[in-house]
């Protein structure tokens, strides 16, 4: 699955960073208005990412669970 993407997705410019495990780097995945989008719906619900069950000094990213329901 994974040793195809660079080839079947050169829209998203993949790179793949290791393969073992496979990491892969996708750029342009959203465009900037979906990206704002998020923002503004996520709002102050962006919290500190936990490294496991704690904070971590070299983890410094944020996360906002968020899911898009449609409907039936």
């Amino acid at each position: 699955m994974f040793e195809n993407i660079a080839s079947d997705y050169p829209e998203y410019s993949p790179t793949v960073l290791s393969k073992d495990p496979y990491v892969i780097q996708f750029e342009n995945l959203i465009t900037p208005e979906e990206a704002a989008a998020m923002i503004k719906i996520a709002g102050d619900r962006l919290v500190r990412s936990l490294a496991g069950d704690q904070l971590s000094p070299v983890r410094t990213s944020t996360q906002y669970w968020y899911a898009i329901i449609q409907p039936a």
